[in-house]
């Protein structure tokens, strides 16, 4: 209550009533700082459930899968819950293309369903974020706590990833021109670099299916002349054979063969994209029966991880097994 100071006409607020108009105000204010922007508490990414993404799949057609593999004891992921899922900016980022699955490890009703997808994902910690298709293909996955900034660069990351998933698809499908319309037309035009080997694959086989093969070539070769200037001292001090993945790049290329290039490596993941390799080759000339016993080597070779290899194995093997 306002009280009169005698003899003044000036009126004096006790200070509890301004300390409590200002935190009135704060609370109106959206807060800046490490952890972008704070929400209200009723505003929320709206979690669904396993068993809502099995009895909304005719409605989220055009959304990706977004799961957030979660338990009761995981502190990282109370605090996600706490800090980052309550930030404007992911909220929004969330709503805008995905659809959010919160996927409670342990819990009895749905525990067949989830040890499901942690074998299919290849999960082994928590929290665990795993991005897919509305199909199912797996796109993109990462682990561990994210503040809002750093989640929302990766479902930046994982949505860019999808247009390249999509490409794969059409070209299992045999649908070459719908492959090249999912691709980055900066990575086309020699604006953009790729690094790892199974996204160059992608490029150059779709490339050369459209009988574009002297583009795929020069892509190749642009890539080769890089990696081979960074490891021109590895280069030098074993001539005997030339560092990983510089054989890769030579067999896309035409310079060595099939037998030479099976014994540029025994590492897993090398492995894989070597029978990637050897398969997209045999689907050009037409064989796909050594296709898809090669793609089926890659996915042998991956099969305890989610890798592009293991993916793009899958994808050819459900096309061509009758």
């Amino acid at each position: 209550m306002a009280r009169i100071n005698k003899g003044k006409s000036t009126l004096y607020v006790p200070i509890f009533v301004t300390v409590a108009m200002l935190l009135l105000l704060i609370g109106r204010i959206y807060i800046k700082g490490p952890f972008q922007t704070l929400l209200n508490p009723d505003a929320q990414i709206g979690w669904k459930t396993l068993g809502d993404l099995e009895r909304d799949k005719d409605s989220y057609h055009s959304s990706l899968i977004l799961y957030d593999f979660s338990a009761d004891w995981c502190q990282p992921c109370k605090r996600m819950d706490k800090v980052t899922f309550q930030a404007s900016d992911v909220v929004q980022k969330v709503r805008e293309g995905f659809y959010p699955v919160k996927v409670i490890v342990g819990e009895a009703h749905e525990k067949k369903s989830v040890t499901d997808l942690q074998t299919k994902y290849s999960l082994y910690s928590i929290p665990t974020f795993v991005v897919t298709l509305p199909s199912g293909e797996w796109v993109y996955q990462k682990r561990g706590f994210f503040a809002p900034k750093d989640f929302i660069k990766m479902l930046d990351n994982a949505k860019a990833k999808s247009y390249f998933v999509r490409a794969e698809l059409k070209l299992a499908k045999e649908d070459y021109k719908g492959a090249l319309a999912e691709l980055d037309p900066e990575v086309l035009s020699g604006k953009k670099t790729i690094e790892d080997e199974i996204p160059i694959l992608v490029y150059f086989h779709t490339l050369k299916m459209l009988g574009k093969l002297d583009e795929a070539k020069a892509m190749v070769r642009k890539r080769y002349d890089f990696v081979y200037s960074k490891k021109k001292g590895v280069i030098q001090a074993n001539a005997k054979s030339l560092p990983w993945p510089l054989p890769f790049y030579q067999y896309l290329l035409g310079e060595i063969d099939q037998e030479k290039l099976n014994n540029t490596s025994s590492v897993w993941y090398q492995k894989a994209d070597i029978s990637s390799a050897v398969a997209l080759d045999a689907l050009a000339n037409n064989r796909k029966d050594i296709a898809l016993k090669s793609f089926h080597k890659a996915a042998e070779s991956a099969y305890y991880s989610s890798s592009d290899s293991f993916r793009l194995a899958e994808l050819f093997i459900k096309e061509l097994e009758p």
